[in-house]
């Protein structure tokens, strides 16, 4: 059987740092956060470890780029160069 009478030693939290996932996205429509091995990272303040913390800086900000894709008004030549080698049919845009 297990022992569990020992202590729990607490973590070393003094390089945690603060990451802010924002309330809403580019849209003005709620930010679904993000997600790390089914740990979701949902709109406000998280107390994160180093690592964990530069994953959801690296997410939200490929989250960013992604959006402000779509509102861009000229062509997307990356978007259009993994649709192509993926075989979708590519949309006519002028």
């Amino acid at each position: 059987m297990a022992d569990n009478s020992k202590a729990v030693v607490a973590k070393d939290t003094s390089k945690y740092e603060y990451v802010e996932v924002p309330e809403t996205d580019l849209f003005g429509e709620e930010h679904t956060g993000v997600s790390i091995n089914f740990r979701q990272f949902g709109p406000g303040k998280h107390f994160l470890d180093p690592e964990t913390a530069g994953e959801v800086r690296r997410l939200l900000d490929l989250r960013l780029r992604s959006d402000m894709r779509v509102l861009q008004p000229t062509r997307d030549s990356k978007m259009y160069e993994i649709m192509s080698r993926n075989g979708k049919p590519v949309p006519n845009q002028g």
